[in-house]
């Protein structure tokens, strides 16, 4: 048996630190932000150092998008009217109608100008359930040849008209009326991928038809 005592006596576990107090984060977070100066976020805070809301100081342009949709508010909410979105579907079935007769540009731009609208507007899918039978109606109407004719002569006009000097009107209208039609090219487009991953599941879904094997032929001897 060894008569050394101090292999008997338990080591004592070293401490756990103190918890810091306030004062001392705050020193802590000082000399880091110090230390590391030039290299953080302007909004950078770190536990211990929370910003007041009102002492950050918000771009001009989130103060102008905050102050703009709160004035929006009344238009976006008069926007909701039935009454309203039908006589405006009702508008762009009028214009595909009369854009439809050879000439007639002006309504035919007007019938895709005003579905490209109705496409951006962040309730179209909502307009659309409430009156799915017009919107087919528009739908089909706007591949009518003629009234596609119209409108790319629409364009073509304003582009050659823009080119002279001065003409500041139609050159504006050639680049607005292009732009406008980009969400009804994009509505084309996504529509039809859906309709093409749709046929290719139904297809894969489908069993291969085996093919029989070819006839062997005889050899004359």
């Amino acid at each position: 048996m060894s008569r050394n005592p101090e292999k008997f006596i338990s080591p004592e576990k070293p401490k756990k630190p103190g918890k810091l107090t306030p004062e001392e984060v705050k020193e802590m977070v000082k000399k880091y932000k110090k230390e590391h100066e030039g290299l953080l976020p302007e909004y950078f805070s770190l536990p211990g150092e929370e910003k007041e809301e009102e002492e950050r100081e918000l771009p001009e342009e989130l103060l102008d998008y905050y102050e703009m949709k709160e004035q929006l508010k009344p238009i976006e909410q008069g926007l909701k009217n039935e009454t309203l979105r039908k006589n405006m579907i009702e508008e762009i079935l009028s214009d595909i109608q009369e854009g439809q007769e050879e000439g007639d540009i002006g309504s035919a731009w007007g019938a895709f100008h005003g579905y490209s609208f109705l496409l951006s507007y962040p309730e179209f899918n909502e307009i659309k359930k409430n009156y799915p039978e017009k919107i087919n109606r528009i739908e089909e109407g706007l591949r009518n040849e003629i009234l596609r004719k119209n409108m790319i002569k629409e364009i073509l006009s304003d582009i050659q008209k823009g080119q002279e000097e001065g003409n500041l009107a139609a050159a504006w209208d050639a680049f607005r009326r292009y732009s406008f039609l980009l969400p009804y090219l994009s509505h084309l487009y996504q529509i039809g991928q859906k309709k093409l991953a749709e046929k290719e599941s139904q297809k894969a879904m489908q069993p291969e038809k085996k093919k029989l094997p070819p006839i062997p032929e005889e050899k004359a001897f």
